[in-house]
């Protein structure tokens, strides 16, 4: 019996053990926790796929990476992290803040681009109307304008700062801003005293309508009496 003890001890030395790891499966784990850590995962969620690939669990897989893999690639995981890092601050840069741009808030900026210099507009005062039109910050529209729209229709703003030179060549600079401003101000005030005036001619009618009313219960009144 020690005999037969002694030689499975021996065979179960030689095959090893069923849970060993072997090289491939390190790869697949490495190259998983990768994955997750540039697409901006956590390593908990890497090994829980590699528990699905590998067949282990997935604390067996995360004692394997954080006793063995990851002293050998701890200076790659940094390197991941830094370039995750400045593609993140490119991407801020380029499409200003976090939220999601569409193709309607860009055409939208554009648009208010062309007529403001149609109109002999600042850029930034542009930028400012379409930022309280679309309901964003003023600077995450000067950013998105510079860096996306702009290059995207150069070819449109050039054109339309081409045709507001020739205008001005041809017809001098009777509309700058200043005039513009002016015209804008005065027809303020105009829908403004319009606006008033409607507002008398309802309160006038409200009384009319009142007086008219009492009228009427008066004569109601009148004519029950004398039917009495």
């Amino acid at each position: 019996m020690q005999e037969q003890d002694s030689n499975t001890s021996l065979n179960r030395r030689a095959v090893g053990r069923k849970d060993s790891w072997s090289k491939e499966d390190d790869e697949i784990l490495v190259n998983l926790v990768f994955k997750h850590i540039e697409s901006g995962s956590t390593q908990t969620n890497a090994f829980l796929e590699a528990e699905v690939r590998l067949g282990r669990t997935k604390s067996a897989c995360g004692f394997r990476w954080n006793n063995k893999l990851r002293i050998i690639y701890d200076e790659r995981i940094r390197e991941t992290k830094i370039s995750k890092r400045l593609t993140a601050r490119a991407r801020t840069l380029r499409y200003g803040s976090r939220s999601t741009w569409s193709l309607e808030q860009d055409k939208i900026i554009l648009q208010f681009i062309l007529d403001g210099i149609n109109m002999g507009r600042k850029i930034r005062d542009s930028i400012r109307l379409a930022a309280a039109h679309l309901d964003k910050n003023e600077n995450s529209c000067m950013i998105r304008w510079t860096n996306v729209v702009r290059p995207d229709h150069i070819s449109e703003y050039l054109e339309a700062k081409k045709r507001y030179k020739d205008s001005m060549v041809l017809f001098g600079n009777s509309w700058d801003e200043n005039k513009v401003e002016r015209v804008i101000h005065n027809l303020e005030l105009k829908i403004h005293e319009l606006t008033k005036e409607i507002r008398h001619m309802k309160e006038n009618y409200v009384e009319k309508c009142d007086c008219l009313r009492c009228e009427l219960n008066c004569l109601s009144i009148v004519q029950k009496k004398d039917e009495l």
